[in-house]
């Protein structure tokens, strides 16, 4: 009983139409050609009552009809490629850095703590000295 009626009818496309018949639209056509032979000084408010204002009204309405709404196509579904994992590149170490682990083997080396070959290694490509 309280429901609401429904307000919303179904979605059907508007009809624009220019309210002539196919035989007055060919009448009106042709008067408007037969008007665009006449010099502007000579065209009459009747002739512009009766012929120009139809013609327009008809031809805006048939531009109209003539171009509907575009569809667009639907969508492509997108192909997501894997990404590839990249290795991260091995980072460049800082001067101090440098000097903080040349100092370091140092230390080592004047504690007499055991001195790896990587880190005897480092330090001769670095210093032009040996840890002997």
């Amino acid at each position: 009983m309280f429901a609401p009626q429904k307000l919303v009818t179904e979605a059907v496309p508007p009809v624009y139409s220019h309210g002539y018949t196919p035989e007055q639209v060919e009448e009106i056509k042709l008067a408007k050609k037969e008007l665009e032979k006449k010099p502007v000084n000579e065209i009459t408010l009747e002739d512009f009552k009766n012929i120009v204002v139809p013609f327009q009204r008809i031809h805006r309405t048939e531009i109209f009809n003539l171009n509907p709404e575009k569809i667009k196509p639907p969508k492509k579904e997108r192909v997501v490629k894997p990404k590839v994992v990249r290795e991260p590149k091995e980072k460049k170490m800082t001067k101090k850095e440098i000097e903080a682990k040349i100092t370091d083997i140092i230390f080592k080396k004047a504690l007499q703590n055991e001195v790896t070959e990587e880190e005897e290694a480092f330090f001769l490509l670095h210093t032009n000295q040996s840890l002997v």
